[in-house]
């Protein structure tokens, strides 16, 4: 039977800590700067909007831990994010009077930083180092174990950020009786900005629109999710390995990110039960959020591998196609899953002749 050796020298631990704090310190930042939330959309032009944009980095100081002083010194740095999060929650008085719902409160909190930050942060970056196996489970060699690797990484992520925005979503319903309750609120919230502008045609139902949007919005916060990972466990390499940190060679993302392709087949009966309404539609509308979301990415890594071939207007093609991603989103990231969906039955890059890679992108 294997052995496995837990090793972690005095800086990894310090630093673990440094970084479990750090990242908690993140998480809170919308909450330490308005605690009573926000109740315009004006307040995000001042500090509110840089302590959200802290927010969107909390999983960086984690994955920084492990990518840098191992797998031990990250899942601690996970653990004390997880526990301080919830401890700001709980005061002395609180403990010693038993006041049960602060105390739950705090405990909620820690799982919903450990399911949405610390967990997946150090889970995806070890996976992403790990030596891929060499054969399959049915025993056959892999042709590419690298693209095993990084499918196996996007999956996690994917799954952990569909969870993670299912456990959001639940904790909203619990606040308002259902999850019935909760489409209806803030439907009913955002119904007067659809009908003050006058956008919608004559004869639309504006709460009807809204609770479509309302509905749309529980598969956005999970491909949201999904995208402050895999951004983060980039930078977070980045910054590794100009550091000389990073303790395994990254891998290259443009010609190995594949989504499995089980995954496509999950994504279309997602879809299918996104229709369904209630607690089942809601799965299927946030499990649809993270899959396409996974796709996309693939998608975006099939361009980059296509472009390789045209050095001297690499730069420039893909500053368009970025600048177009953004301004015509939701649409575009939908164009991308397709590009994604397409390329896991025809296989583009395999087709293309290969180009000297000048750089990880």
């Amino acid at each position: 039977m294997r052995t496995i050796k837990i090793r972690i020298n005095g800086v990894g631990l310090a630093a673990a800590f440094g970084a479990g704090l750090a990242a908690a310190l993140f998480a809170l930042m919308p909450a330490l700067k308005t605690p009573g939330g926000l109740t315009s959309v004006g307040e995000l032009s001042s500090g509110a909007a840089a302590a959200w944009m802290m927010a969107f980095i909390a999983p960086l100081p984690i994955m920084l831990a492990s990518f840098a002083f191992g797998s031990v010194a990250g899942l601690i740095a996970a653990i004390v994010g997880a526990l301080a999060v919830g401890i700001v929650d709980l005061r002395p008085d609180s403990v010693a009077a038993l006041h049960l719902d602060k105390i739950a409160t705090g405990g909620l909190e820690t799982v919903v930083f450990a399911v949405g930050f610390g967990i997946p942060a150090w889970l995806i970056s070890q996976l992403s180092l790990m030596p891929a196996s060499a054969r399959r489970p049915d025993g056959k060699a892999l042709v590419r174990p690298e693209e095993h690797r990084l499918g196996l990484v996007i999956a996690t992520a994917a799954g952990f950020a569909a969870i993670g925005a299912a456990l959001n979503i639940a904790i909203a319903a619990d606040s308002h009786g259902s999850l019935h309750g909760f489409l209806e609120a803030s439907a009913s919230a955002l119904e007067p900005m659809l009908t003050d502008r006058g956008t919608l045609p004559k004869g639309m139902d504006p709460h009807a629109v809204a609770l479509a949007f309302v509905w749309t919005a529980m598969g956005v916060m999970a491909a949201a999710q999904l995208m402050l990972l895999v951004f983060n466990l980039w930078i977070a390499a980045r910054v590794a390995q100009m550091s000389n940190l990073l303790t395994a060679p990254w891998p290259d993302i443009p010609s190995g990110l594949r989504v499995p392709r089980p995954l496509a087949i999950v994504l279309a009966v997602a879809l299918g039960l996104s229709f369904a309404g209630n607690q089942l539609g809601a799965a299927g509308i946030i499990v649809s959020g993270a899959i396409g979301m996974a796709f996309a990415f693939q998608g975006l890594a099939v361009v980059h591998a296509l472009t390789r071939a045209k050095q001297g207007m690499r730069l420039p093609l893909l500053i368009i196609v970025y600048l177009t991603l953004f301004m015509l989103m939701p649409w575009s990231l939908i164009a991308y899953s397709l590009l994604g969906l397409i390329d896991t039955g025809l296989s583009f890059r395999d087709r293309q002749k290969p180009a000297v890679k000048k750089n990880p992108s």
